[in-house]
């Protein structure tokens, strides 16, 4: 008796992914045709994700990017709300509550800056421990943790923003409100380009819980920044004014000492030692594509005690 021969029978596949014969095979793709006015409006659509040469249009959203800037912004909203919140339909409570969620916000900010200089401080004892630094020993006793700043404020609830958000889309809503009230409040947004040449990193300077120089900047929209240092030895012509050197910023001692890619940097450089001190003058440029951009900081100066 002959075989006899039966053609595959074609399935089609579940959620209409594949087709099944004798085994799976993929399903063809669907060309879908746009019109050249759909073409035109998706071309568009995509050129507004690619940047324009060096600039970018920034995020046009009212409320601040920036940790800090944002504890300002929660600060100067909840004085406005003293003036006009009544004026738009805000109780008492709201307002309260308005004021205590700025508190508590720069309460955090203050706390979070406290313990980050810390574990910078640990990390940079950790890598001497590691490691080592030249002739730099260990100090004697380790770094405590710092305490929580006093007093503590309201303990509001999570979601501020959103809170803060809630409130300016009321205000806005009310037959009251006035762009001079909005401006007041701080729930006006407003566009502007971002050019990376156009930028100076401001630097704040101060102590690590290790004795090493602790550099914070404003990162913004570049993508870090990149420090340069000079070394003042105790018997060299020292500044006259702390933060105004007799140091020509275009000085050819300067050396690049890192590029930093967040907004803190602990200068884990070895102390001077012997009871020795040194003076550390600073300067940073901006960063955008791995390239120095923009105008050189002012000099930050501060005076490195011994070990």
């Amino acid at each position: 008796m002959g075989l006899k021969y039966s053609p595959p029978v074609l399935k089609y596949a579940p959620a209409g992914l594949k087709y099944r014969a004798s085994v799976l095979m993929p399903r063809p793709p669907v060309l879908k045709y746009r019109s050249p006015g759909q073409r035109h409006r998706a071309r568009k659509s995509e050129e507004k994700l690619i940047f324009n040469n060096k600039n970018k249009q920034m995020h046009t959203d009212f409320i601040e990017r920036e940790d800090t800037e944002l504890g300002e912004q929660l600060s100067t909203h909840g004085e406005g709300m003293d003036t006009y919140g009544t004026i738009l339909g805000f109780s008492a409570a709201e307002i309260t509550e308005a004021k205590n969620d700025a508190k508590l916000w720069k309460y955090f900010l203050s706390l979070q800056d406290q313990n980050q200089a810390h574990g910078l401080s640990l990390s940079a004892l950790k890598t001497l421990l590691r490691k080592g630094n030249g002739t730099q020993t260990l100090p004697a006793t380790l770094p405590d943790p710092p305490a929580n700043p006093t007093p503590l404020p309201t303990i509001t609830a999570a979601d501020i923003e959103g809170r803060f958000r809630i409130r300016a889309n009321r205000a806005k809503a009310h037959p009251a409100y006035t762009e001079v009230i909005g401006k007041a409040l701080r729930i006006v947004g407003a566009s502007s380009t971002f050019d990376p040449n156009d930028g100076q990193p401001l630097i704040k300077i101060g102590f690590s819980v290790g004795g090493h120089p602790h550099l914070k900047i404003k990162k913004g929209g570049w993508q870090g920044v990149e420090y340069w240092k000079l070394v003042l030895k105790e018997h060299s012509t020292a500044p006259t004014v702390p933060g105004a050197p007799a140091v020509d910023p275009n000085d050819s001692r300067f050396v690049k000492l890192e590029r930093v890619f967040g907004a803190d940097y602990v200068d884990p450089s070895e102390l001077p030692s012997g009871g020795k001190s040194e003076i550390w003058v600073y300067k940073a440029i901006y960063l955008h594509k791995n390239a120095p951009v923009g105008t050189p900081s002012q000099l930050a100066v501060i005076t490195v005690g011994g070990v």
